[in-house]
């Protein structure tokens, strides 16, 4: 119920800064601008941007993680880390950016008066992903916990600065040795095109939809004497199309997207050639 104030009367704007309802249309829900919300803390109606997070509840508050995020209107995620890959604050800005802060930062952001301004500040004193790995403000297991937080793939994450692409499921014989490598430098260090992998979208389709949805399922699928016998070609050919029809696909960069399908191609003319030998 609306709490007292001795100066205002009552007020209104209780849990998260949301105007409750009740007093206006006895319905017990409060009002965070794209979406109404119960008093549990549960969106009544679907996230309107659902798609660009999948394998979230399109009901569910802050990705289901109130305690270290904040929705400011019930639609987006934009997320910003300190420089030991944790995480700090989401703005309202929704371009998959991921940038590198610090808890001072937020801080001195707070005193601002509208959230405009706050995102502002909080921007203009940050540095992009890839560009703080470049100026050594945040290292390999940091960078590691950045990309361990958007992980949904069930596996654990290992630095593996060795492997050919961005990530790389393993299978190494059983469960307990399935992990998916990460190339923390070829992810961070921009290629001849300009391209890092330091994109909220970008790392969700690569991660979850290539090696979770695409290689992990598919190993669960005909287990690991069967997914071994598979040409590694056709293995990457299943995943990429895995990838590029995940909803995640459409909200990636123009530059990943480039990069998949040149890789495709690769995979596809490999295949090609093996069929023609078979022949």
């Amino acid at each position: 119920m609306p709490q007292q104030c001795a100066c205002f009367g009552e007020n209104d704007y209780l849990y998260g800064g949301k105007e409750f309802q009740a007093p206006f249309f006895n319905i017990p829900w409060y009002d965070s601008q794209a979406r109404f919300q119960t008093t549990d803390g549960i969106f009544v109606s679907l996230d309107p941007q659902c798609e660009r997070y999948y394998g979230i509840s399109p009901y569910a508050y802050c990705a289901g993680n109130p305690v270290n995020r904040v929705d400011i209107d019930g639609r987006v995620i934009t997320d910003y880390f300190d420089s030991s890959g944790e995480f700090l604050y989401t703005d309202k800005i929704d371009n998959g950016k991921i940038k590198i802060s610090s808890p001072e930062i937020i801080e001195m952001a707070e005193v601002l008066s509208t959230p405009s301004e706050v995102n502002s500040f909080i921007a203009d004193n940050s540095v992009s992903f890839h560009k703080a790995y470049e100026l050594n403000i945040i290292d390999q297991e940091s960078a590691l916990k950045v990309y361990e937080y958007y992980n949904n793939t069930g596996l654990p994450l290992f630095i593996d600065n060795t492997i050919s692409g961005n990530f790389e499921f393993n299978n190494q014989g059983n469960n307990h040795s399935l992990r998916i490598s990460v190339n923390i430098d070829k992810n961070l260090t921009p290629n001849k095109q300009g391209f890092t992998l330091d994109n909220y979208f970008d790392i969700n389709n690569s991660l979850n939809a290539h090696e979770g949805r695409g290689h992990y399922n598919k190993f669960n699928e005909l287990g690991i004497i069967n997914y071994s016998l598979l040409p590694a070609y056709t293995r990457e050919i299943e995943a990429i199309q895995t990838q590029m029809q995940d909803p995640s696909w459409k909200y990636t960069t123009k530059n990943y997207k480039q990069g998949v399908l040149k890789y495709y191609s690769r995979q596809i003319k490999i295949k090609l050639k093996n069929d023609d030998k078979s022949k």
